[in-house]
């Protein structure tokens, strides 16, 4: 239930199909929004002080009637709490809430571009598990098997590095590569 002209002229708010906070709109959780009026936005360091038909009304006292506390009634975000709080005072039923996203999920009620999104990621998800297997045992993989010599590419691989392993002009060029690439990370931290 949308409150009364009446209630709204009282408390300084005028009905307005949307808007948004900084023209001075806010909603009273049920889907009904209004504007404060005259609002203008007072930020500042300090203490924020908005202004606005709302902020001299009766609003704030009838909501503390109905169990609204705040330590000031400064901001648009108190006009909205004061609001919300009337409205849930009203009986007119459930407060309307959004969905969490995983509720939203179950329930199909996303965008057709967040269903895609979703169905891509799982098809990317499904795919990883088999990313190893096609490296692994494909044809020329690490693991596939030469048939001249029965070796796998990896223990090609383990042997030749073991054989270079032996290599004094490697070792020193292993280690002169492992003190660049930890120099590298390090000064890209830095």
């Amino acid at each position: 239930m949308a409150f009364s002209e009446e209630q709204l002229k009282n408390w300084g708010l005028t009905a307005v199909k949307s808007g948004t906070e900084d023209e001075g709109v806010i909603n009273d959780g049920k889907g009904n929004y209004y504007q404060i009026n005259n609002f203008e936005r007072g930020q500042s360091e300090d203490l924020d002080q908005d202004k606005g038909g709302a902020f001299n009304s009766s609003l704030y006292k009838d909501a503390q009637a109905e169990g609204f506390d705040v330590t000031s009634f400064n901001t648009i975000n108190d006009v909205q709490g004061a609001l919300r709080t009337l409205a849930g005072s009203t009986g007119s039923g459930e407060e309307q809430t959004q969905p969490s996203f995983n509720e939203a999920i179950e329930q199909g009620i996303l965008s057709p571009q967040a269903q895609e999104a979703i169905e891509r990621v799982q098809i990317y998800k499904d795919a990883q598990a088999n990313v190893p297997g096609m490296i692994f045992n494909s044809t020329g993989g690490v693991n596939s098997t030469r048939e001249e010599t029965g070796a796998t590419a990896s223990d090609k691989a383990a042997a030749s590095a073991m054989d270079r392993l032996d290599d004094e002009q490697f070792k020193m060029n292993l280690k002169e590569d492992i003190r660049n690439k930890v120099q590298n990370t390090i000064a890209s931290k830095y």
